[in-house]
């Protein structure tokens, strides 16, 4: 795990419709096709979720542009099938960048996966008064044994006073209700690494799990 090499580059140059910000690129296999969700700041605008296609891994990508531009933001897209198979995009409402609450919001996706339809619903909100503060992001939604778990991180991402961990929420259906795990956060600091979060759940083809996420070393800079 520790002798990965570069494949390639998904952009080799920045998109046209983007002026930068590129942030939290999720990328999904889906029925013989390769799709990165990501985000970038449109011009003029704001952050907004946007996806690429390639038939494989390593590329060649085509870039289709922003789906979604919420006023306050729209970021760490994600992307899940529901109970019925149905295709559904994941993401998190940039509200702290205006302190407002970050909701997390599921919309369903167009069949070729490439536009968003019908209307959003939310499927979680920050609890200021809890350990996530102001912040809840970075959701996941990792289907077993018939449940739905939503990993998500919470609080302070980034920077020397960060304070970053990661929680998860369990449901039966995509559209909850959904249970905190009264244990969060079950991924938090330790003598080694500090401010754990935004991760991503894997299954091998043994069908072992694991959990991909990113920490900043306990000594030394956090950048």
């Amino acid at each position: 795990l520790r002798h990965w090499t570069a494949a390639g580059a998904v952009f080799p140059k920045t998109p046209e419709w983007a002026s930068g910000s590129f942030w939290a690129p999720e990328m999904v296999a889906d029925h013989g096709r390769v799709l990165v969700y990501y985000v970038g700041r449109k011009r003029g605008g704001p952050l907004c979720v946007a996806v690429a296609t390639a038939s494989r891994a390593e590329g060649p990508y085509t870039d289709h542009g922003p789906i979604l531009c919420q006023p306050d933001g729209s970021i760490d897209p994600s992307f899940v099938r529901d109970e019925h198979g149905d295709p559904f995009l994941i993401w998190k409402e940039d509200g702290n960048s205006e302190r407002k609450p970050t909701p997390i919001w599921a919309q369903p996706l167009t069949s070729d996966l490439l536009q968003v339809t019908g209307s959003k619903t939310q499927l979680l909100v920050n609890d200021p008064a809890s350990w996530e503060g102001g912040v809840v992001e970075g959701p996941y939604i990792f289907r077993h044994a018939g449940r739905f778990y939503l990993f998500y991180a919470g609080n302070a991402c980034c920077g020397a006073a960060c304070n970053y961990a990661e929680g998860v929420a369990r449901a039966d259906h995509l559209f909850g209700p959904w249970e905190k795990d009264p244990a969060n956060p079950i991924i938090r600091a330790n003598a080694a690494w500090k401010c754990p979060g935004h991760g991503t759940a894997v299954e091998t083809p043994a069908g072992k799990g694991y959990f991909l996420y990113h920490a900043y070393p306990s000594v030394g800079t956090v950048y």
